[in-house]
């Protein structure tokens, strides 16, 4: 196509000389953008094994046009020639133009002005130089070459998809500050980058993972995706987060304690926490370990008690109790004296403690065995004290124990003695004979009844008067007989001096002195004979 005058709107008569040589150049600047054969691709970057397609636009109808890449300027790498209105490949042998080769758009003819070859550049192809030239034997310059091209071929992340810093696999604890991680790659075009949460939702559309202080939610594998028209890549980071149980431990069955009865079968007790870490698990009572879960099988009152469990790992630990409450009947475990045994002094204290075993807690009374008397009662105890004060000769006798609690239907109860010791003395309870008026060869019998304990031995003796000596009376002389008895129950103390026969000289006082530990009493009797008057 040439150019002509009226195109520019110049008129060449005008000009002078100076002018004319602008003309020149401007006629040489129109001609050649005009005339400009020009080679552009199919897109910015060629994509490595897949079409691409390289387009020679020829300003001017062309017959033909060859593409070539340098270095070699002499056999053209396609070949494209315009007969009887339609395309050839000529790069061996004429055939029509297919799609995935070539393609041309013809003025009708043997001429074209757009002419396409297709090829599959591969990575190597990088940097690459074409160019085109297209022929017309009718133009004044029959052949013209476009500029030359440089093929950008793109280039994906691949295997140079890195971190920075280059660890994969970070261990913290919870509240620690994860540094930022930066993901990089050689990409042609530069990538885009994607991390990806655990959770499979996408976090930061940004090269650089920034978590800052951990927590456990942020536990998992992150990713990173880089990708270009290339393709694309992927490299996980994992970030394991630890964290102690804290208070997350729990029981199950979902029970801090257990109430049962003594011999009643229970369920396991098993301890679990959230840790990671996973926790390892230990039982602990009263300096014993035990394995989790916590199985006891039957209740008794040795394994009732506070269990605690302790959840840990190499963050923290954490603890969680439960408790075993077994409920058994009770049972007197102890009775006895808090100084020396039975024996107390008259007007003396003596003090009884009773301990006891149950739960819950019991009752404990005591009470007077003899007369069923109940001296103390205290409830929900496990030991009870009574103190016998101010002692007295008649409080000798056995003292019960007697303990109750919810789960017992009777008492459970146990005696205890206590002995007053007290001297002799007369029984006020019981109406003496003193003085007896008999006739000779009657029988003269004198009962003497004391309170004593302990026991006490007896002596008897005879004054006829005042100016006569006291005889000792010896059982079974001179008609007399002595007879003792002591009735422990009541500590009566019974002596019985008999004389039969008695003469007229036997007549007079008679003596029973009773002698124990604690000191000794008399009782006198007075024996005259009928119608005569005692001279004492």
């Amino acid at each position: 196509m040439l150019i002509q005058r009226s195109t520019v709107g110049i008129n060449l008569q005008e000009l002078s000389p100076f002018n004319s040589e602008i003309l020149f150049y401007l006629i040489i600047v129109l001609w050649t953008f005009t005339d400009a054969v020009t080679l552009t691709g199919s897109s910015e970057y060629a994509v490595p094994g897949t079409e691409f397609t390289l387009t020679c636009d020829v300003p001017e109808e062309a017959n033909g046009v060859l593409f070539y890449r340098r270095p070699d300027v002499v056999i053209p790498v396609g070949s494209i020639q315009v007969g009887v209105g339609q395309c050839y490949n000529t790069r061996a042998s004429p055939v029509p133009c297919t799609a995935d080769v070539c393609s041309c758009v013809t003025s009708g003819g043997n001429l074209g002005t757009v002419f396409r070859w297709i090829i599959q550049p591969q990575t190597g192809d990088q940097g690459s130089i074409w160019f085109c030239r297209r022929t017309n034997l009718n133009l004044p310059d029959p052949d013209l070459y476009s500029d030359d091209y440089t093929l950008n071929v793109a280039d994906g992340p691949g295997t140079a998809l890195a971190l920075l810093p280059s660890d994969t696999t970070y261990i913290r604890t919870e509240g620690d500050t994860l540094p930022d991680i930066t993901c990089t790659a050689n990409c042609r075009p530069d990538c885009t980058f994607v991390w990806t949460r655990p959770d499979n939702t996408n976090f930061t559309v940004s090269p650089v993972l920034f978590l800052g202080q951990l927590d456990r939610s942020e536990h998992g594998t992150y990713r990173c995706t880089a990708r270009n028209v290339a393709g694309e890549s992927t490299i996980t980071l994992s970030v394991i987060v630890q964290y102690g149980p804290g208070d997350s431990t729990t029981l199950a069955p979902l029970q801090n304690s257990v109430d049962v009865m003594e011999n009643q079968t229970i369920s396991d007790a098993t301890c679990s926490a959230d840790c990671r870490p996973p926790c390892t698990y230990t039982w602990f009572k009263d300096g014993t370990d035990y394995p989790n879960p916590l199985s006891l099988s039957v209740a008794t009152r040795n394994n009732a008690g506070q269990y605690t469990c302790t959840a840990s790992n190499t963050v923290s630990q954490g603890t969680k109790d439960w408790n075993l409450i077994v409920r058994f009947p009770p049972q007197i475990i102890s009775l006895g004296y808090t100084i020396g045994g039975a024996d107390v002094t008259e007007n003396g204290s003596k003090s009884l403690i009773c301990s006891v075993e149950s739960f819950p807690p019991s009752t404990i009374q005591w009470f007077y065995k003899a007369n069923g008397t109940v001296l103390l009662t205290s409830p929900d105890i496990l030991e009870s004290t009574y103190t016998l004060t101010n002692a007295g000769c008649l409080d000798t006798g056995l003292y019960t124990c007697s303990v109750r609690n919810s789960v017992s239907t009777t008492a459970v109860t146990r005696d205890i003695p206590i002995n007053v010791l007290c001297e002799p003395r007369i029984d006020s309870k019981i109406q003496i004979d003193y003085d007896f008026r008999l006739a000779t060869t009657e029988t003269l019998t004198m009962r003497a009844v004391f309170l004593s304990n302990p026991e006490p031995t007896y002596t008897w003796s005879f004054q006829g008067s005042p100016a006569t000596s006291v005889t000792t009376l010896v059982n079974g002389q001179d008609n007399f007989a002595i007879n003792n008895r002591y009735i422990t129950t009541n500590l009566s103390a019974v002596s019985v001096g008999t004389r039969t026969d008695i003469r007229e000289s036997w007549f007079g006082v008679y003596n029973v002195t009773a002698t124990n530990s604690q000191g000794s009493h008399t009782l006198s009797f007075t024996a005259s004979a009928i119608n005569l008057v005692c001279e004492f």
